[in-house]
């Protein structure tokens, strides 16, 4: 008995990162915002008593049992708009973290209201989107990638100068997104080896030439038509192949170069190229967008450190940062760049340590540093203010859709002044306030 207990707390309650739930939780809350945004011409024709489906006809169209919607209290278009605009900002809330427990409570709350309130626009993207949302909702951590956990980050570092441990959380939300995925995927393999369309390559032609839901032209249709076999069979395959992660983890780390974590980032890519490509080539609906969201739910640490160690195969040694270690505002900032960090590259050096600045750059002076902040690349070569910055922004991965545009014609033209302005103010910046 106490085997099989031993068992049952670790399936259930094992610690994993939060890490996952977290970049899951910033995500949907953008898709809520996203996907809802998107109905914005639409809100009182859909949702509104003076729409499409009246106050007098809705309970012969939908269920009148184990349902709840606020909208069936606040019903006029006045009340919709004031419900839109308040699941818009909770929405947001709910993306960067701010108090992430209530404004995720309450952007499902009204998610949910909208979606009982008109079923008939609904389609299986909704129906994901809807079980992200309960599962965010009873997952016992929602703090992390939270400005709410930015905020006790830089107390932490403020008074200890170093971060807080990783936020953990039990295992049993992770293996409830995993099963609703495995559910999603198993049941409509055998949905489409039923017939005989997916194992001709025919559904896929179909789909191609479907003037309602593909997005391009007939000639572009022709075109793709060589690839509906291979097309259908990848599915068919792909999707079946998600019950591989049924095995229990140690059987199938049995088989020689298998791991369970190898397994599960291999659908995943998959699952990347079937949705991106469902994504550009056709209209339907919040579905590629309802399984991006789920699948960042499915990331646990391995999977981050695998990633991680993909990323920085080329990347031999850290990128030294020397940092005015008295200034406030160079305080803040080096925060922030370990804060974002992710990839583990960069090396701060506080430069009034004589001993740190002269290891990590022996040929830069006191009176060089002094003036703007300097990296020292991998290769050794130095970059300083504006130039620096920007090249950091290559190895933080939050930063990478910035870094082209601080390479267009002018950019530096205006950047450097700009640095050099703050740069020779900085020192009116303080933990708590900042002059410039």
């Amino acid at each position: 008995m106490k085997t099989l207990g031993n068992i049952l707390d670790h399936f259930f309650f094992q610690r994993i990162s939060a890490t996952g739930f977290g970049l899951m939780r910033c995500v949907w809350g953008a898709s809520i915002f996203l996907w809802m945004g998107s109905m914005y011409q639409d809100v009182i024709r859909y949702f509104s008593y003076d729409g499409v489906i009246t106050k007098e006809f809705y309970p012969l169209l939908f269920r009148n049992d184990y349902r709840f919607s606020v909208l069936d209290h606040f019903g006029s278009p006045e009340e919709v708009w004031v419900m839109y605009g308040l699941l818009m900002v909770f929405a947001l809330f709910t993306c960067i973290g701010y108090m992430p427990r209530l404004f995720t409570t309450l952007t499902v709350l009204l998610f949910f209201s909208f979606q009982e309130r008109n079923l008939l626009i609904m389609g299986g993207g909704d129906t994901v989107l809807r079980n992200v949302g309960f599962a965010l909702l009873i997952s016992p951590q929602l703090r992390a990638f939270s400005i709410d956990r930015a905020w006790d980050q830089w107390k932490s570092w403020q008074s200890e100068k170093k971060f807080l441990e990783p936020l953990t959380m039990s295992i049993w939300p992770y293996r409830l997104v995993l099963w609703q995925v495995l559910i999603i995927y198993v049941y409509t393999c055998l949905e489409k080896i039923s017939g005989s369309m997916w194992l001709d390559g025919t559904a896929v032609e179909v789909f191609f030439h479907h003037p309602t839901y593909f997005r391009w032209s007939k000639e572009m249709a022709d075109l793709l038509t060589i690839f509906s076999t291979f097309s259908a069979y990848f599915t068919v395959v792909w999707e079946m192949f998600w019950l591989l992660l049924l095995i229990p983890k140690p059987i199938l780390e049995k088989f020689p170069k298998i791991s369970y974590g190898s397994v599960k980032r291999g659908l995943m890519i998959g699952g990347i190229f079937f949705h991106g490509g469902l994504w550009v080539l056709s209209n339907v609906g919040a579905f590629p967008l309802g399984m991006a969201t789920i699948y960042f739910g499915l990331l646990l640490q391995d999977d981050f450190d695998a990633i991680r160690t993909w990323l920085n195969k080329r990347m031999k040694n850290t990128i030294a940062i020397l940092y005015d270690g008295k200034c406030g505002l160079c305080l803040r900032s080096v925060f922030w760049l370990k804060q974002t960090d992710w990839l583990h590259r960069l090396q701060p050096v506080n430069f009034h340590y004589a001993k740190l600045r002269k290891a990590a750059a022996p040929d830069l002076t006191f009176a060089e540093l002094d003036k703007a902040l300097h990296i020292v690349l991998p290769n050794r070569k130095t970059l300083a203010g504006f130039d620096a910055l920007r090249a950091v922004c290559w190895h933080i991965p939050i930063l990478w859709p910035l870094a082209p545009l601080l390479y267009i014609p002018g950019a530096s033209v205006i950047g450097r002044p700009i640095y050099r302005y703050v740069a020779a103010r900085r020192k009116k910046c303080t933990h708590e306030n900042c002059a410039i």
